[in-house]
């Protein structure tokens, strides 16, 4: 393997990583933020750890995945145009998530409020598994299948390998301008509620809300 010690390259990685990483899990996670659209600078790409919970006002990441048509969904498709509802759930067919999706349903209206919004369910269930859940329960949103993982520990819901290496129950908001506005991971026994993802929805980040108070554009 190359040798970088001594060489700018080195002392810059070591400048940007003052959490102590070896240089060659530095240059792996920096390699990994830049593939998964990780947020925020040089130092937070790179000490940032895996499935690190997300703030209001961060880029949210990019992601591609397949819904239970396996058509493929990409967020940055939605930049400019809508909001991005990102409601994580643990599994299909799971009681929990069952309640929540047949409540969801038939409020969906209510959900999006007066905003321009598109709404998806996500979790680590397959496209076909996706597919079943959906007829069967009349969910009228899609459904985002995230087999690998990775979208999930990229905004930090991931619930880990054990018991069931599945995702966390969480709500995540992306605004148009593809910044988080909203993120909060509940328990995941604990079924959300109709009128919490309505206020969620409606949240908007704090700056721009201070450029609105002020009669001023982003």
């Amino acid at each position: 393997s190359l040798d970088y010690s001594g060489s700018r390259i080195y002392d810059a990685l070591l400048e940007a990583c003052p959490c102590g990483a070896p240089l060659n899990e530095a240059k792996n996670r920096l390699a990994a933020s830049r593939r998964d659209g990780r947020p925020g600078s040089l130092n937070e790409r790179i000490c940032m750890p895996e499935n690190a919970p997300l703030k209001s006002g961060q880029p949210a990441p990019e992601f591609e995945l397949m819904n239970q048509s396996k058509e493929k969904v990409k967020l940055s498709d939605f930049r400019g145009k809508k909001k991005v509802v990102l409601l994580f759930y643990p599994m299909d067919f799971s009681p929990v998530c069952t309640t929540e999706h047949c409540t969801f349903g038939p409020q969906l209206g209510n959900i999006k409020g007066r905003e321009d919004a598109v709404v998806f369910g996500v979790s680590c269930d397959s496209p076909f598994s996706h597919d079943a859940y959906k007829k069967q329960y009349n969910i009228p949103y899609d459904l985002l299948s995230d087999p690998t993982r990775k979208m999930a520990k990229a905004y930090g819901m991931w619930a880990g390998e054990e018991p069931y290496n599945c995702t966390k129950r969480g709500t995540v908001v992306v605004d148009k301008d593809g910044k988080i506005s909203f993120y909060q991971e509940v328990a995941m026994r604990e079924p959300r509620k109709v009128e919490d993802l309505s206020k969620a929805v409606a949240i908007e980040i704090a700056e721009e809300n201070r450029d609105h108070e002020f009669g001023q554009s982003v």
